[in-house]
């Protein structure tokens, strides 16, 4: 039986800017790392880190995957996160536009996306990624263009389209958790898909879990 895991270390890479993912979320996304055998992981966008705590906490459990991060300009807050499995040779930085660093990277089993969200830029990272066979992927702000303060904001667009296009393929196992909690922003969107059924069925116990914990327990965890 799994053993659902809270209580991440690098909580000062969590801000309160709107752009970063929540809380609830990065323990959705860390729990699944953990309980999966992945050999090569990517991370697309870094911002302040909040969802890079979940690959470096994986790792600092034991998981035994490469983390390959992309950005157009990682903040030094990000390269201190990850600067002792990046000596280790764990870490990997790519410090450019991600369409360029996919044209020429070798396969990923697991691919967080989360860099723009502009529906070219999304298309293009699903389909280089879709030619080396990646089976598993996460998506945030899945949900953010269908919000009242975002619908006029066409560069939000990317994570629905690429999700709706999973969501609507037989090929793909589908999860999202876009519940509207007060004092949250999971409302945001977050949606994982994958062709393995064994994963799915790992992700679904885990989504259910978190789904689950109340805001003031997630604060408790936090704290």
């Amino acid at each position: 039986m799994y053993t659902y895991k809270a209580n991440l270390k690098y909580k000062t890479n969590f801000c309160d800017s709107d752009w970063s993912i929540d809380f609830r979320h990065t323990m959705i996304l860390y729990n699944i790392l953990l309980s999966n055998r992945y050999a090569r992981v990517l991370e697309i966008g870094s911002y302040y880190g909040a969802s890079t705590t979940a690959f470096i906490e994986a790792l600092d459990q034991g998981c035994q995957f490469e983390l390959h991060l992309c950005d157009i300009c990682f903040k030094d807050i990000v390269r201190r996160l990850c600067e002792k499995h990046f000596v280790e040779g764990k870490v990997f930085f790519h410090e450019c536009a991600s369409s360029d660093y996919l044209m020429k990277a070798p396969a990923f089993d697991f691919a967080f996306l989360d860099g723009s969200h502009i529906a070219e830029h999304l298309q293009d990272e699903f389909e280089l990624l879709s030619m080396q066979n990646t089976e598993t992927y996460v998506l945030h702000d899945t949900r953010t263009q269908l919000l009242p303060e975002s619908k006029y904001t066409p560069w939000f667009d990317g994570p629905l389209l690429i999700s709706n296009k999973l969501k609507s393929s037989p090929d793909w196992l589908c999860l999202e958790d876009s519940i509207d909690r007060q004092g949250e922003q999971t409302k945001r969107g977050l949606f994982f898909a994958t062709k393995n059924l064994d994963q799915y069925m790992s992700a679904k116990g885990i989504f259910n879990y978190w789904n689950s914990v109340s805001t003031q327990k997630l604060i408790e965890d936090m704290g």
